[in-house]
């Protein structure tokens, strides 16, 4: 074999090897990438449910247990606002009145355009739904409504986001 052949069939494998290189750094990135991506989705649509669930704790004074009952109570619901009328007047109290409005729940808790139908749907995709249950516990001596709501099939399976608990009142998500 000429000493030609020989110089470029190993300068075609030096190039071979640099994009396998190459590729075996990108790859883990892009998929790291990918995870941060799609957690950020699923971590905004579990503050959604969470601001959900307390506007029809709001309206029911327990959680909803399943996605069904949630959207039909925040579609139907009204929630009640109060508001003080009156106060201090100079030197002397004047009489204080308490208004209480009723706005529509979806207006109260998703400012502007809301598809309620979707919010138990796991993003991006939409497919699977958030694995939901509430209960009500004794907490310090008082019955206390919980929820938990977890992402079924988590990208990162190391790490499945999931909000609150259903032993200590925790309203929070497992990644803050």
């Amino acid at each position: 074999m000429s000493r030609t052949a020989l110089n470029i069939i190993l300068s075609v494998i030096a190039v071979i090897l640099v994009f396998l290189i190459a590729k075996s750094v990108m790859d883990p990135i892009k998929k790291q990438a990918e995870i941060n991506r799609v957690e950020a989705l699923v971590k905004n649509k579990l503050d959604e449910i969470k601001r959900a669930q307390f506007t029809y704790r709001d309206m029911n004074d327990t959680f909803a247990s399943n996605f069904n009952d949630l959207i039909n109570g925040l579609k139907n619901g009204k929630v009640a606002v109060l508001k003080k009328l009156g106060g201090k007047a100079a030197d002397t109290l004047s009489n204080i009145q308490v208004d209480t409005a009723y706005i529509d729940a979806m207006e109260f808790t998703f400012e502007g355009e809301y598809d309620i139908n979707n919010i138990g749907k796991v993003p991006p995709s939409n497919k699977n739904e958030f694995i939901l249950k509430a209960k009500v516990i004794e907490y310090q001596g008082i019955d206390l409504p919980v929820f938990i709501v977890k992402d079924p099939n988590p990208i990162n399976p190391k790490d499945t986001l999931m909000l609150g608990s259903l032993q200590d009142a925790i309203f929070t998500g497992n990644w803050k």
